[in-house]
This record gives C-alpha cells, sequence and structure tokens, in this order.
C-alpha cells in the first residue's frame, strides 16, 4: 500500500522569487486606524509599536485593497463574496472564487477550508513622515438639517505626503506558463495603486487614503542555480530593474474590466464665499476657520468628501421625497441602514476631497465678526459675539469636484435611474441652487459652474459628455448629446410611475 501526501502537505515547488518595491505616496489624508480610542481622539492612528511614532501600514490592509480591487476587476463591483448560508448556493460562489486571478495570486478566501495558499508575500510598509492631521466631524440629523447630539467626533490622519515603502515577494512555479500569469496578475493589481484607483485606510468612500505609487524596482531570483539562490540568501541586488510603470517590469496587465460606473468630474468658481467649520489651533484667531489640509508642504483650503457628500444626500432626499419615490434610492447610493435589515450598507458614491485653489493666503484672509441676535429683545443675545474667517472669492477662484457611482452586480435598470439622480444632483450644483458648507442661509457655499466631463463605463463601451455653462447659464455640450442624458433622468421618472402602479 502506498501513502498519498496530503494535499495541504505538498511541495509548491517554489523555482523562482520575485521582489517588488515601490513608494506609495499619500495624495489626501489618511486614517490608519488601531481600532482602539484614547484620551486625545476619539480614532487613534496605528504606529510602529518600536518607536510609537513611525506610521505603520500593515501588510494584510494592503494585500486586501489589492485582493479586492483585483476581483472587482475580474468580476464587477459589489460581486458576492462566499458568505452565503446556504451550503449549496455558498459552494457555487466558492468555486467562481476559486478560479478568479485574485484567488489564484492571493489564496483561497477566508471561507475557503480548502483554499490555496498565497503566492504572495506582502510586508508591513512603514511611513516616512508622522506628520498628523486632526479632523472633527459630526452626524447630521436629515429632519431637521442640524448636528445630532452625542454625535460629535474627532480622527486622526497620517497627512497628505506621507510616503510608505512597499515590499512584496512573489513566489513562481516552475511551469512559465504559471509564471507568467502569476507576474501579469501582480502587475494588474498594483497598476491599482499606480493608477489611483486604490485607496487605503477608512473612509475612503469620502476622499481620504487616496494614493499613488511610483518608484518599481524588481529583482528576480532564480532558486534553482546555485548563484540564484545565494542572491536571494544575501538579498543581492544583482540585476534590478527601475521604472514608474509597473507593466515595464512584470509584464502587461491581465484582467479585463468589468466594473460599470459613472464617474463626474466638475469645474467651478466660488461665489461669494464658503465656509466648513475647522479650528485654527491658535487661542488669539478667530473662534472658526475655514478647512485648511497640507498639500505638497503648504497649507490648503479644501472642500472635504464628507461635506460634499452630506449636501447631496440632503438633496437627493428632497428630490426623492417630491418625485415621491422611495427613500431607499438614496441609501442604495450613499449607504446607511436599509429598510426591514440590520447591517448597514457601504456607500457605492466615492466622493473625492477638493482643494480651492486661487485664494488668498490664509493670513490675509479676511475674519469676519458676527452676533447672535436675541429674536425676542431684537438686541445682541449675551456672550455670543464670535469671529470667523470664511475663503472668499478672488477672481481667479476655482474648484474641481469629483465623484464616481459604482454599479451593483445585475443591476443595470436601477443604476440608470440613480445616474439620473446624480445628474439633478449636479445640475443644482452647477446652478448655485445647492450650497456646501455651513452658513447656507446667510449666502455662503454658492457655487458656478463652468464645465463638466461624465463618463459612463461598461465592460463593453465608454461612452463620454463635455459641457461648459457660460455666465449665461447656457449649456453647451462639447462631446455627447444631450438626449442620451435625457434617458437616465427618464429611468427615474419611469421608477415612479412603476412604484405608484
Amino acid at each position: 500500500m502506498t501513502l498519498q501526501t496530503p494535499p495541504l502537505l505538498k511541495s509548491r515547488k517554489i523555482a523562482r522569487r520575485i521582489i517588488v518595491e515601490g513608494n506609495l505616496t499619500l495624495l489626501t489624508p489618511a486614517h490608519l486606524g488601531n481600532g482602539e480610542t484614547n484620551d486625545e481622539t476619539d480614532m487613534p492612528l496605528l504606529v510602529d509599536p518600536k518607536d510609537g511614532k513611525t506610521p505603520l501600514l500593515t501588510g494584510t490592509s494592503i494585500a486586501g485593497a489589492l485582493r479586492s480591487y483585483l476581483f472587482s476587476l475580474e468580476m464587477g463591483n459589489f460581486f458576492a463574496f462566499p458568505v452565503a448560508e446556504n451550503k449549496k448556493e455558498r459552494d457555487v460562489q466558492l468555486a467562481i472564487e476559486r478560479k478568479s486571478g485574485a484567488a489564484q495570486l492571493f489564496g483561497g478566501s477566508r471561507m475557503d477550508d480548502a483554499g490555496e495558499q498565497s503566492m504572495l508575500i506582502v510586508e508591513d510598509a512603514y511611513g516616512t513622515s508622522g506628520n498628523l492631521e486632526l479632523r472633527a466631524g459630526v452626524s447630521i440629523s436629515p429632519q431637521t438639517r442640524t448636528a445630532e447630539d452625542d454625535k460629535l467626533y474627532n480622527a486622526q490622519y497620517w497627512q497628505a505626503g506621507a510616503i510608505f515603502r512597499l515590499r512584496f515577494e512573489l513566489l513562481l512555479p516552475a511551469s512559465e506558463e504559471k509564471q507568467t500569469q502569476l507576474k501579469q496578475l501582480l502587475a494588474t493589481a498594483l497598476s491599482g495603486f499606480e493608477n489611483e484607483e486604490i485607496a487605503i485606510g477608512a473612509r475612503k468612500r469620502r476622499g481620504f487614503g487616496r494614493c499613488k505609487a511610483s518608484g518599481w524596482k524588481v529583482i528576480e531570483y532564480d532558486l534553482l542555480t546555485p548563484t540564484g539562490l545565494l542572491n536571494w540568501l544575501s538579498d543581492s541586488r544583482q540585476g534590478e530593474k527601475c521604472s514608474n510603470q509597473i507593466t515595464d517590469l512584470l509584464g502587461n496587465a491581465s484582467a479585463h474590466d468589468q466594473r460599470t460606473t459613472f464617474h463626474v468630474t466638475a469645474q467651478f468658481a466660488l461665489d461669494g464665499s464658503i465656509l466648513i467649520r475647522s479650528s485654527s489651533g491658535d487661542p488669539t484667531g478667530p473662534d472658526v476657520v475655514h478647512l485648511h489640509s497640507q498639500r505638497n508642504g503648504q497649507l490648503r483650503p479644501i472642500v472635504s468628501g464628507s461635506s460634499l457628500a452630506g449636501a447631496l444626500r440632503a438633496r437627493a432626499r428632497k428630490i426623492v421625497n417630491t418625485l415621491q419615490l422611495n427613500q431607499s434610492l438614496v441609501t442604495n447610493i450613499f449607504g446607511g441602514l436599509q429598510p426591514g435589515k440590520k447591517q448597514l450598507s457601504a456607500s457605492r458614491l466615492i466622493v473625492h476631497e477638493s482643494e480651492i485653489t486661487g485664494t488668498l493666503p490664509w493670513d490675509d484672509e479676511l475674519v469676519q465678526s458676527r452676533v447672535k441676535i436675541d429674536r425676542f429683545t431684537g438686541g445682541a443675545f449675551p456672550a455670543a459675539l464670535f469671529a470667523e474667517q470664511p475663503i472668499f472669492a478672488q477672481q481667479n477662484t476655482r474648484l474641481q469636484i469629483e465623484f464616481t457611482l459604482q454599479c451593483p452586480q445585475n443591476r443595470q435598470t436601477s443604476f440608470e435611474a440613480q445616474i439620473g439622480l446624480l445628474l439633478l444632483l449636479l445640475k443644482d450644483l452647477m446652478t448655485g441652487d445647492l450650497p456646501i458648507g455651513g452658513e447656507s442661509s446667510v449666502g455662503r457655499g454658492r457655487l458656478h459652474g463652468s464645465s463638466a466631463t461624465l463618463t459612463y463605463k461598461t465592460p463593453q463601451e465608454t461612452v463620454t459628455w463635455q459641457m461648459e455653462q457660460k455666465d449665461n447659464h447656457a449649456i453647451t455640450f462639447l462631446q455627447g448629446k444631450p438626449a442620451d442624458l435625457e434617458t437616465f433622468v427618464t429611468a427615474l421618472t419611469t421608477m415612479r410611475t412603476k412604484e405608484k402602479a
């Protein structure tokens, strides 16, 4: 009788190893939390335990982001992972997942007890800068549009510009075909960092954690030769290749993009002033200043993704109520608690942070003193004098707003209706009807749209519309047909008819 080696104990016969290194630079602040709270902040950051200050990006976070990106490329957005309660349905999901390139590169999922081991070793990445940024947040009541009680919080973020040193080790079997496949899969995954399509940390769908990879270095070791084995053991840099494009070093990307998205990029001028409240940090300074963030070593005024998303969500609720539609349409886009369900759903709308350009230096911005008036006496309210420093529009003050809506799996019809809702929101932004930030009742936060680019991408085709708006509010289409956009709004009104029926 011949004893057979159990599958889990069989050697993978590793013939080559490839070391890939690169630099990951934060374009916006990132929250890489430790899951705890302390006396200083509600959401502290994860640091290297050796010195207590060096930023730490764990290998599990990197691997999870890369795996999710690669899987969505192959299967489309929000493809169901093997989590079905029914065993038969779960086995079908596992069979699909095992055939994916993500499973070939990163191994089986947590639900797959018989999954393969990962062929990619992902190391922890340490940051070169430990500069912190503190942001405050608050939950807004959808009914009163005011701050909810006991819902104020603050969180720490690593400032934009921090660089993390990435390092991967790819294990390759003897088969040349398998080697080519794994290298192409890794190139596809890492290109997500390179193309700014992968964000890291918390609140990625509200503009945080955007990053870009560059400075790739690749070294390949042939373990079947004594020289190659010794070079790997001694960490020799012989034969190192460098490039800013990972496909130049590992081969072309392999996965065909199966995602369906609707992307909006719009240019705006500021009409008047804008104020997204933040503390100045100076005891002698104004009580409230506009939110600033580090960009290229300088403090720059920004429109945060959470503020923009909050304004869009509030207006979307009004539109849906006016059309007498179900509020689940808003929840499907912006996330939240679905009716009849206990678990929160993630937002499918990715809203980016926007830098306001063409403004005065912070020290030169005007400080405005205001006082609260007692509505009964008509006089000043006691101890209610305060100073604030908003951003006032200059001749060349501009900002770019950018957001992307992801389509769920097999929901094309409802997705077109959701695009219709976004088009109505964009119209309100461009005409100045939808303000952003605080104190909108006194005229702050009004924008005037100058141009917009809309991109509707499916696995089969990509359609683009370009429009511009002059001072007389007349919109001119430079590319694409307005009638094609009208079909999305029609899908929204058709949904109203179906719900009434």
